[in-house]
């Protein structure tokens, strides 16, 4: 069984690009950074790579991720000992919708102990291809949030006291929320990346609430809520980061099952967008 977790690709394009008369949209950088195949040094005797490369449907693709090193063996052949040096490239297996933005990554424990290990090495092999630095962008992967149990506080709450949600620069695979994209625009004219924002009151709208906690889960970013339970009971604060987005699949060997696994991963990151 392999296990999958779920991350947002945020992709951040640069109002200059030096090789495209014609700047393509994120979509279509990130497609075309996958497709280049990149091959880093991240760490001295240490190569990551993306190979296998495929095409799963218009907007999916399949990609192998891993990394070579260099062992030696001690053999004995014909009355002599021998050291033989042979090179290893365990791999994962990685799935990206390019429109949505969202990628699984399977767990691999002899790549990164954690998932988001082997996300962040992924993250500075792309961020060092070619393509992303012609073109000035920039790409972070984050891990994706499951709201519900952090939602189901709000709705349950006798009344919520406080507030509190970061965001970052607009993404455009992100259908931006009229109240949070005025905050992203004055981020970026700040040249800023993170900001945060703090709401108070005796009993904020939950509702409300629940819209920007899905808009944070989707986006990879965080909030937290000053809440009761009830009149007579002492404040708690509950955060929404905690709960990773997991899928198990049997196996993506054949292209019935990565169209299967496209199709669930986009359902799942609607479910979490809401």
């Amino acid at each position: 069984m392999l296990e999958f977790q779920l991350f947002r690709v945020k992709t951040f394009l640069s109002a200059q690009g030096l090789l495209y008369i014609n700047k393509p949209t994120s979509a279509e950088l990130l497609r075309i950074v996958v497709e280049s195949r990149p091959t880093e040094e991240l760490r001295q005797g240490i190569t990551w790579h993306i190979g296998n490369v495929e095409n799963v449907n218009d907007t999916g693709i399949y990609f192998r991720f891993g990394k070579t090193t260099k062992a030696t063996f001690e053999t004995f052949k014909d009355g002599v000992f021998v050291d033989q040096e042979f090179e290893l490239s365990p791999y994962t297996h990685v799935l990206l919708d390019v429109e949505l933005g969202v990628m699984a990554i399977a767990k691999k424990a002899r790549l990164a102990p954690k998932i988001i290990g082997i996300a962040g090495r992924l993250s500075r092999l792309l961020n060092l291809s070619v393509p992303l630095r012609e073109q000035g962008a920039n790409i972070e992967i984050v891990e994706l949030q499951d709201p519900e149990s952090f939602i189901a506080h709000l709705r349950h709450a006798h009344s919520i006291l406080r507030f509190t949600m970061s965001f970052s620069r607009p993404n455009p695979f992100d259908a931006n929320r009229d109240f949070v994209q005025p905050l992203q625009k004055c981020l970026t004219e700040s040249n800023g990346d993170k900001g945060k924002v703090e709401m108070k009151g005796e009993s904020l709208s939950s509702s409300l609430l629940e819209e920007l906690t899905r808009s944070a889960a989707a986006t990879g970013d965080d909030a937290s809520a000053r809440l009761r339970t009830d009149p007579q009971v002492r404040a708690v604060t509950r955060y929404l980061k905690g709960k990773a987005v997991m899928i198990g699949e049997e196996d993506v060997g054949d292209m019935v099952k990565k169209k299967e696994l496209i199709q669930r991963i986009r359902k799942i990151y609607k479910r979490v967008r809401g």
